[in-house]
């Protein structure tokens, strides 16, 4: 996955089944978790922050 493609992901990641698609990446290794915080990075503190808390209780499931 190119780095635009996971970008615009993990900003949709919102929707249930877009959490899911997220979780089964990261699970199977296809992204790995540094990756994504690498990329939060760059995003604006509200919406970084927003976007870890999905994230958060995506992969805590």
């Amino acid at each position: 996955m190119n780095r635009a493609d996971l970008e615009h992901l993990i900003r949709a990641a919102g929707r249930e089944k877009d959490l899911e698609f997220v979780r089964a990446l990261l699970h199977h290794r296809l992204v790995e978790a540094s990756e994504v915080e690498a990329l939060l990075e760059e995003f604006k503190p509200e919406e970084r922050e927003r976007v870890r808390e999905r994230l958060r209780f995506c992969v805590s499931r």
